[in-house]
C-alpha cells in the first residue's frame, strides 16, 4: 500500500472521531442540564479521575496511558467548559 492510501484511512477515522466528539459534546450538555436542576456543580474531580482511569485500564495501545490520559483530559476540559457555558448561558 502506498502513502496515500494510508492517509485516505485515517482520514475516514478522523470524520468519525470528529463526529463521535461532537456526539459527547451534546450529551455533555444533556448533563449539564440535568445538574443544574439538581444544583450540581459541572466540575467533579472524582469522576473525570474515574474516566481516565477506566480509559488507560482499556487501552490496548499503540498510545501509551499517558497519551491517552492527555487526550482525554483535553476532551473532558472542552466539554466541562462548553457545560458552563449550558449552565450559565
Amino acid at each position: 500500500m502506498d502513502i496515500q492510501h494510508y492517509r485516505n484511512e485515517i482520514d475516514v477515522i478522523d470524520r468519525k472521531v470528529l463526529e463521535l466528539i461532537n456526539q459527547r459534546a451534546s450529551f455533555a450538555l444533556k448533563i449539564a442540564e440535568v445538574k443544574k436542576e439538581l444544583s450540581r456543580p459541572i466540575f467533579d474531580p472524582e469522576r473525570e479521575k474515574k474516566i481516565l482511569e477506566h480509559l488507560k485500564s482499556i487501552n490496548k495501545g499503540p498510545l501509551p496511558g499517558s497519551a491517552i490520559e492527555k487526550i482525554f483530559a483535553i476532551l473532558i476540559s472542552e466539554n466541562r467548559e462548553l457545560e458552563n457555558i449550558k449552565s450559565n448561558g
